[in-house]
């Protein structure tokens, strides 16, 4: 069975990601995930430094408490889902956008989630609009736009 057939077999996405928030330097998305025991509520913010600097950051939300430190290994299905989600609504604020650079941080610390902020790494590289530039620690992400 393919990884991504197994996701949507074990999750429903209720709806899709959607744009709820636009501003100049602003941007909110949301998306709810629900399995057959809970409900999340996942919300994505792209913040603008300025014009060429935007931070991508999102928090999980199960009962309208934050969630993210609920979501161990054995959950780690519906954090691809999660990526996934996160990884749309990135692409459809870089085409509207266009950012000179990108970053985000892996908060969480841990071992499963390293290998998803990786793999949604490596799909911000694989778009061909973005080279990864080198951070100070590992946690931390940065992309350069490629001119």
């Amino acid at each position: 069975m393919r990884l991504q057939q197994y996701i949507n077999e074990g999750f429903e996405v209720l709806q899709d990601i959607k744009l709820i928030t636009k501003d100049r330097f602003n941007y909110v998305y949301e998306g709810i995930i629900k399995d057959d025991d809970n409900e999340y509520k996942l919300k994505i913010n792209m913040r603008g430094y300025g014009k060429e600097l935007w931070s991508i950051s999102f928090l999980i939300y199960k009962n309208k408490k934050i969630a993210a430190s609920k979501i161990e290994p054995k959950n780690l299905s519906i954090t691809k889902t999660i990526i996934e989600m996160v990884m749309k609504a990135t692409k459809d604020f870089i085409k509207k956008e266009n950012p000179e650079e990108l970053s985000f941080t892996n908060a969480t610390g841990m071992k499963g989630a390293r290998k998803l902020y990786d793999r949604f790494a490596k799909m911000i590289i694989k778009s061909g609009k973005y080279n990864s530039i080198s951070t100070d620690f590992p946690e931390d992400y940065e992309f350069r736009r490629i001119k």
